[in-house]
């Protein structure tokens, strides 16, 4: 099954990682949402690319500087509210897969103690990160969970893949500029998925498909493969 991952809910639609955004991606029956996450002053997860709110919203401030309270008072593009990563799983996680990007090792502790929850179904969560050092340290606290290998040049492939073997990940993800067929054939010997980011032409879309990638992130609602 190919997956059409809505990177970010539909971020050219709808601003991006907000719960309008989401419900967007979900509405266009993607298989799969990604999204980011930061810890907050109060140690909650908020749903955001950046580290600061300042491209995104009418705020400006570093997230982990600025509490709940302070945050809500922050409108994404002037009009969105930011989301709880408990927020999205409350409203998403018994109807489409979730894809949790982490920049590093700072949201893992309060991120488990979430995931621990008996409301949340773990079979449909996917985390990701660049940071290997952080996906090491959620493969030792949360071990049951799927992990995606983020990486942006195939030259860094077979040290992906390797570290992928040492964690028992279940996918490689990968930019779009670099990807051909024996990339592909390569992740899949080694027995990960591979999906690849971010895809917002068809025609490239379809191409990776028909060399047998596993998935696309992708920007638009619209995007049919």
């Amino acid at each position: 099954m190919f997956l059409i991952i809505g990177h970010r809910g539909c971020a050219a639609n709808k601003a991006e990682n907000s719960m309008e955004s989401f419900h967007l991606a979900y509405e266009s029956d993607f298989s799969m949402i990604e999204l980011d996450i930061h810890l907050s002053k109060d140690n909650r997860l908020v749903v955001m690319h950046d580290d600061s709110v300042d491209r995104t919203t009418d705020g400006s401030g570093k997230i982990n500087k600025l509490s709940h309270t302070e945050l809500e008072k922050i409108k994404i593009e002037g009009k969105y509210k930011i989301p709880l990563l408990d927020q999205v799983l409350e409203q998403f996680n018994n109807k489409v897969d979730i894809n949790i990007e982490i920049k590093d090792k700072k949201v893992i502790d309060e991120l488990a103690k979430l995931l621990a929850k008996k409301s949340i179904d773990k079979n449909k969560i996917l985390i990701s990160s660049f940071n290997f050092e952080a996906l090491y340290e959620v493969r030792k606290k949360i071990p049951d969970i799927k992990i995606g290998v983020l990486i942006n040049s195939p030259i860094k492939l077979n040290k992906a893949l390797r570290f992928a073997k040492k964690i028992s990940a279940y996918s490689i993800h990968m930019n779009n500029l670099f990807v051909f067929k024996y990339h592909v054939k390569k992740v899949h010997k080694n027995g990960f998925k591979l999906f690849i980011y971010t895809v917002d032409d068809k025609k490239k879309a379809l191409k990776l498909k028909k060399i047998g990638v596993d998935g696309i992130f992708t920007n638009f609602c619209d995007m049919e493969v």
